[in-house]
């Protein structure tokens, strides 16, 4: 509800910075054949520009508009930094499922942040016997085993897998990486023998205190 305000105060400062600029080069070209079609078309052209340079940027970062971050927020290097659940929404799990789907053990333990999500996904990949279990519940997590994956989804990261995902990261390399573009969205990890003491010794707060996805760092 925020984000109509803010165009029409940008729109009016653009209205307003044209008029100025059309003033002024209007004033150095008074009493030529120029002056009218300055004042005319100086705001017109400010508008035209500053069009032009959103369609380049939308351009720039396609297909993954919501990633487009402005060289003042640090450009393609900061790309998903600042409100990365809203910027990644899932982008991945549909690809990451899909490459579970193709070489996971029947009946293999799947935990991410959107079990249901990644259970439509394995249906539709022809899976439906992988157990899709929440990465922020820890008994299911405990339970998991040689074989069984992990999904580090980018923007799904919450205090109640902070833990879990820590002990991942320090301990092993994913199996399996997805980007948007040139941006990481999300970290597969399927689990071996050296990777479950690791794991089952991470601790992850209890349901009541975890994350609302509100709270996704």
């Amino acid at each position: 509800m925020v984000l109509p305000p803010v165009l029409i105060t940008a729109a009016i400062g653009i209205q307003a910075a044209g008029r100025f600029i059309a003033a002024k080069l209007s004033a150095l070209v008074a009493g030529s054949r120029l002056d009218n079609r300055v004042k005319a078309y100086g705001s017109a052209v400010l508008a035209l520009i500053v069009i032009a340079s959103s369609v380049q940027a939308s351009l720039s970062i396609a297909p993954h508009y919501r990633l487009y971050t402005n060289p003042l927020g640090g450009g393609i290097a900061k790309a998903g930094y600042y409100f990365p659940h809203d910027e990644f929404y899932d982008a991945s799990i549909r690809e990451g499922m899909t490459a579970i789907a193709a070489e996971a053990r029947p009946g293999a333990r799947v935990a991410s942040e959107t079990p249901g999500l990644a259970a439509h996904y394995a249906k539709l990949a022809g899976r439906p016997d992988l157990v899709n279990v929440s990465l922020s519940d820890a008994s299911a997590v405990k339970q998991m085993g040689t074989g069984d994956y992990i999904i580090n989804a980018r923007g799904r990261r919450y205090f109640s897998n902070d833990a879990i995902i820590t002990t991942l990261q320090r301990s092993s390399k994913p199996d399996i990486l997805f980007s948007l573009g040139r941006v990481p969205s999300a970290e597969i990890y399927r689990l071996d023998e050296n990777e479950i003491g690791p794991l089952l010794g991470a601790r992850t707060p209890s349901s009541a205190a975890a994350a609302s996805p509100n709270d996704s760092r």
